[in-house]
């Protein structure tokens, strides 16, 4: 029976340790996205900026890192 609960244990830390990989690699596509909609030819164009979209992404980013940090916290990574 012991046998078993640790595996089981082992399975649902190797689970949340996939996960955090998961949110990592959205964060950085979340990070990659922000950059590229505040990309500027020059210092003095705004137009390409998309306001919308680089809010969004930051919403999407601020909830990302607080899963990913405890899920960091519950692996004591």
């Amino acid at each position: 029976m012991g046998n078993l609960i640790e595996r089981l244990s082992r399975e649902a830390f190797f689970e949340k340790q996939e996960e955090l990989r998961a949110l990592l690699t959205h964060i950085d596509g979340l990070i990659s996205s922000i950059q590229i909609n505040t990309f500027r030819y020059r210092d003095d164009d705004l137009e390409p900026i998309k306001e919308d979209l680089v809010l969004q992404n930051a919403q999407d980013l601020q909830k990302a890192v607080k899963e990913a940090r405890r899920l960091q916290k519950e692996l004591n990574l």
